[in-house]
């Protein structure tokens, strides 16, 4: 096995046992995945001041290792809820058994397995596990192609779009920060747009908001209570209580506003996009220049609120197979 589980780029192993190919100038070390399938993960080179030079990594499968004797898809599965876990904050060995209702043993196994590719790596002091950097470069290439919610969602925000003549956007949290994975603009003159890959910070703007808002109890303590709030405007929501405050409206009510919290001048209304009944997947939004778009909440919440519910209707058709 490696001796450092600290892998910060990986591939795998495409359909057929085809290598992936994937970029950057990596050193050799041996790693396993939780299908059974072993292969070399190659490790960044450094160069100049801690930068990666790029080159080309590749993954070869090696056959020698051990098979594990546990059924792929069960392995699987049992890795992702290890993952849907961790989302919830680091934890100790015991509570992931807990959590995803196995032995210490087995959640001991997964863990390594999920280590070596760095989805998952350890404190060496408190020795609580968390979420890993593999999982940033996963989720960077989501952002990239929309991680398909952009396209599935792409039909409502249109819907949402003629029905405002406003731009409508769709935003995720990642961490702290909230970005912008699909847009699309306004067709007048005056009019705000974000960029599909503008990041904020989370607790600014109707979409912050609202995806704070649906964000478990522990995450939103994470963001809130550690460091302070930055202020983009006079009119950023920055007093800890009164921000837990309104996020408690935002969920009781199902959608949020903001009045120029972000940029001066603009305005907003949300809506969530759900993957299932707990848990929220993106934000749907509408926004314009505050002076036009502020008489029209009212009248643009029901069209909204419809937007969101056909994504939702999209993500949870296109999740059923």
């Amino acid at each position: 096995m490696p001796p450092s589980p600290r892998v910060f780029l990986v591939g795998h192993l495409a359909a057929g046992g085809e290598p992936h190919v994937t970029r950057g100038l990596l050193r050799p070390v041996l790693a396993r995945s939780a299908m059974g399938l072993s292969y070399r993960v190659f490790r960044p080179v450094r160069s100049g001041a801690g930068r990666r030079r790029k080159g080309t990594v590749h993954l070869e499968r090696n056959d020698q290792m051990p098979q594990s004797s546990e059924p792929p898809v069960r392995s699987i599965a049992r890795c992702l809820d290890v993952l849907s876990a961790l989302s919830a904050g680091p934890a100790a060995l015991r509570e992931v058994a807990s959590g995803v209702n196995l032995s210490k043993a087995t959640a001991h196994r997964l863990l390594a397995a999920l280590a070596h590719g760095a989805f998952v790596i350890q404190d060496p002091e408190s020795g609580r596990y968390m979420l890993g950097p593999a999982l940033l470069l996963a989720a960077d290439s989501a952002i990239e192609s929309f991680s398909g919610l952009g396209i599935l969602a792409m039909p409502s925000m249109e819907g949402l779009r003629q029905a405002s003549d406003e731009t409508v956007a769709l935003h995720i949290r990642v961490g702290a920060r909230r970005i912008c994975i699909a847009e699309l603009p306004s067709a007048q003159p005056m009019r705000f747009t974000c960029g599909v890959g503008e990041t904020s910070p989370i607790h600014t703007g109707s979409a912050g908001k609202l995806l704070l808002a649906y964000a478990s109890p522990e995450t939103q303590s994470l963001i809130i209570d550690h460091g302070p709030l930055e202020a983009l405007t006079d009119y950023t929501v920055t007093d800890p209580a009164a921000l837990r405050a309104e996020l408690d409206t935002i969920r009781e009510r199902g959608w949020s506003d903001s009045r120029s919290e972000r940029n001066p001048g603009a305005a907003g209304l949300s809506a969530p996009v759900f993957y299932d009944s707990d848990h929220i997947a993106a934000a749907v939004s509408v926004f314009g220049p505050e002076q036009r778009l502020t008489p029209r909440f009212d009248e643009l919440r029901e069209p909204l609120l419809r937007a969101a519910a056909g994504v939702t209707d999209a993500l949870t058709s296109a999740s059923a197979v």
